[in-house]
């Protein structure tokens, strides 16, 4: 139980930081998780796909894209740190950039083309831009 007046979120940013190491992310960008409105989210590949050896193999391709372009483009453009670990694709980030992290994953997992992909993570970063959100990451 935790102390008498210990920060019961603590608890649960912590449980989080371990969950977002053991997705893959480095210990300095899973403490980030510490951070006020940070958040992670893991996404179940075969939630999407049939967990056939060659689907998987296949929609992780599409998600890292060639020398790891897709993945990088989806981090520059959300502002959030992404792991494509396994079965899973965990993102760390503000709730809002999580979010448009997710429909990008989501999209290129479900066969989406990916320069339509990169059009809405474009049109998601103008927004923000536009919008005067700063970056949590």
């Amino acid at each position: 139980p935790p102390e008498e007046g210990g920060d019961p979120v603590a608890l649960f940013k912590a449980r989080d930081v371990v969950a977002a190491i053991g997705r893959g992310f480095s210990p300095e960008r899973a403490f980030k998780l510490f951070e006020d409105g940070v958040i992670l989210s893991i996404i179940d590949i075969t939630d999407y796909v049939k967990p056939s050896r060659n689907n998987l193999v296949r929609v992780r391709a599409r998600l890292i894209g060639s020398g790891g372009k897709t993945r990088r483009i989806m981090e520059e453009t959300t502002h959030t740190y992404i792991s494509i670990y396994g079965d899973t694709v965990a993102i760390i980030g503000s709730e809002e950039d999580v979010r448009a992290a997710e429909e990008a994953v989501i999209s290129i997992i479900n066969g989406a083309p990916h320069a339509q992909v990169y059009r809405k993570l474009n049109e998601y970063a103008r927004m923000r831009k536009l919008g005067g959100l700063r970056p949590m990451i």
